[in-house]
């Protein structure tokens, strides 16, 4: 874990630890899988498509809305993407890889890790957690694999 949170330019430490643990403890254990996108600017992203309305600000970083989190993304296909503060942005997401990104990154996994490898070498700053309904959890930062409990 500290070598994902170690670095200030992508982020607030403490937000992308607390959706580490969220990701583990909370959506792992019970078999959810999900993308998990933290963005630490202000600025849009790669292209994505918009399949749901905004969803409610809720905020990583408070317990209180930790279930109503979890039972969003057991419900909701697609990423949940979080800004600076670790608030829920948009929910249900389909990310849409740039041909440069499918022609240089590899596959890992399944649909949702590739995915998030992919989307993560699209924008380098954000952190990219997938969490497979099988438990594991990978983590993936510039199109690189920076934490895998998922076998390859």
């Amino acid at each position: 874990m500290d070598s994902v949170v170690s670095s200030e330019a992508h982020g607030d430490a403490l937000v992308i630890e607390d959706m580490l643990k969220f990701a583990i403890h909370d959506l792992g254990s019970l078999h959810i899988g999900a993308l998990l996108i933290y963005r630490p600017d202000g600025e849009p992203g790669p292209t994505v498509e918009q399949r749901l309305p905004i969803p409610p600000p809720l905020r990583i970083r408070s317990a209180t809305h930790l279930a109503p989190l979890r039972h969003a993304l057991g419900q909701v296909d697609g990423a949940a993407v979080f800004d600076a503060e670790g608030v829920l942005r948009d929910l249900g997401v389909r990310l849409v890889p740039s041909e440069a990104a499918e022609r240089s990154v590899d596959p890992i996994g399944g649909t949702r890790h590739t995915s998030a490898r992919r989307y993560s070498h699209d924008d380098p700053r954000a952190t990219v957690i997938a969490v497979s309904e099988d438990g594991p959890v990978s983590i993936f930062r510039n199109g690189d694999v920076l934490a895998n409990s998922h076998p390859s």
